[in-house]
């Protein structure tokens, strides 16, 4: 077969498929919110769009920017959204700095597109976030969510079950050209919801699928070698398990058991001693470089930064390659000192508010936990930025959910008056009926 008739197969193969997703989505939307369905999806293309060695991984990169852009389209023209919140308003002022800031870079047009998209995320994670109307269509979306982490896994276990030498290439997991830490960043935020499936979902199939995935997850960080990752999970689980703590038999026996398949996970795993050992290090040697060259790029252009910065001659790759391993050395270097006061007002007010929704839920003695969820990954996101930039990189799972979570803690409060009246109203309803035997009166 020549190399026209291959192009050809592979043209056709994508256009099936383009309109088998597109027939998929039309019948998934009639049942499912159609925001959260490809939310999912950008999910679930995230890992395979940063996996360099899989094959198709270009057309993963195009799908997911596909699937970013379908979001907004859909929330301007079908979906409709709430009014923004000053939260997101303020998050929405950083990023239109943190993205202006790539005209003053050296390639000011390839900075442009990198931080074009990523701005688009945001919007699409935010307009998703503002689309939702009750607790019922969140937890629907936390569900989707979940199978992603389900997808995830089997993903990684592929590529560990076929190329077993995959779990020590460098000493660490690195699955279909995939690095550790970025392997990590995407199971940490997925392993926080799984943890939210397995202490709080009523369902016990749903129940055994977090708590399963979770496992899996958790195993996986242990394989990479991943501190921030570990420490992101472990932020996550603990504010999601909060609720628990008014309960404390119950509490125990999952700190028990959690902690219980870590140990078998660890000892038993099969991880390599160089992924493991990483654990039990507490300098911070491995960043004492990035940090010190972010430093010294800094002072070159402290107010407005220094835009976008990349390694000489791999700006053709259209991705910002020098990583400064934190999202606050990282906007420092990009933004400057403007930036960085917009970046740490903004957690400022994200840390207030999540405190302040918190306290009026609980006095609003609202029984949804998803509450904790969106918090948990909130912070979560926060430790691990200290040590890397996953959330400002365009293709990580952390992308999508920093923005998601920032326009729902604004609307908790709303969610949970909804949920008050639908239930006063079905009250209301199911009165006469009792009242008249069971059955309602004509009208």
């Amino acid at each position: 077969m020549s190399g026209g008739d291959i192009n050809l197969v592979v043209l056709a193969a994508l256009l099936i498929a383009f309109v088998v997703s597109h027939a998929g989505l039309v019948i998934l939307a009639r049942r499912f919110h159609v925001l959260l369905v490809l939310a999912t999806a950008y999910l679930m293309l995230s890992p395979a769009s940063g996996a360099a060695e899989l094959p198709m991984n270009v057309v993963a990169k195009m799908a997911r920017v596909y699937v970013t852009i379908l979001m907004i389209f859909l929330s301007l023209t079908v979906v409709r959204i709430q009014s923004i919140r000053p939260l997101s308003v303020l998050f929405l002022a950083y990023i239109a700095f943190f993205t202006a800031s790539a005209m003053w870079s050296d390639y000011p047009g390839e900075a442009s597109l990198y931080k074009g998209m990523y701005a688009l995320v945001v919007i699409a994670g935010l307009f998703t976030a503002y689309s939702i109307r009750s607790f019922d269509q969140l937890r629907q979306g936390v569900l989707m969510f979940a199978l992603a982490g389900v997808l995830f896994v089997l993903f990684i276990m592929a590529q560990v079950l076929t190329n077993p030498a995959a779990i020590s290439r460098i000493g660490r997991l690195a699955a279909w050209g995939m690095i550790g830490n970025r392997i990590g960043q995407t199971a940490a935020p997925l392993l926080t919801i799984c943890a939210y499936l397995a202490l709080h979902e009523p369902g016990r199939l749903w129940k055994a699928l977090g708590y399963g995935t979770g496992v899996m997850l958790g195993l996986i960080i242990i394989y990479t070698g991943s501190r921030g990752a570990a420490l992101e999970a472990l932020v996550g689980c603990f504010v999601v398990g909060i609720p628990l703590l008014r309960r404390p038999a119950h509490a125990a026996l999952v700190v028990v058991v959690f902690l219980a398949s870590a140990y078998v996970a660890y000892v038993y795993g099969g991880a390599d001693e160089g992924a493991t050992d990483r654990f039990l290090m507490t300098n911070l040697n491995s960043r004492e470089n990035p940090w010190t060259e972010g430093m010294r790029l800094f002072e070159l252009s402290p107010i407005v930064g220094n835009g976008w910065v990349t390694h000489v001659g791999e700006v053709d790759k259209g991705e910002s390659t020098k990583n400064f391993h934190s999202m606050f050395m990282q906007v420092l270097v990009e933004a400057g000192l403007v930036g960085l006061t917009l970046f740490i007002t903004l957690w400022i007010c994200i840390l207030a508010s999540a405190f302040l929704t918190l306290r009026r839920l609980r006095r609003m003695k609202c029984p949804s936990p998803l509450i904790y969820l969106v918090v948990a990954l909130l912070l979560a996101i926060l430790v691990h930025g200290f040590f890397e930039a996953g959330s400002l990189i365009q293709s990580l799972v952390d992308s999508m959910l920093l923005p998601f979570c920032i326009g729902l803690l604004g609307l908790m409060p709303g969610l949970e008056r909804a949920r008050v009246r639908a239930m006063s109203g079905a009250a209301v309803l199911r009165a006469p009926a009792i009242m008249s035997g069971g059955q309602m009166p004509a009208l």
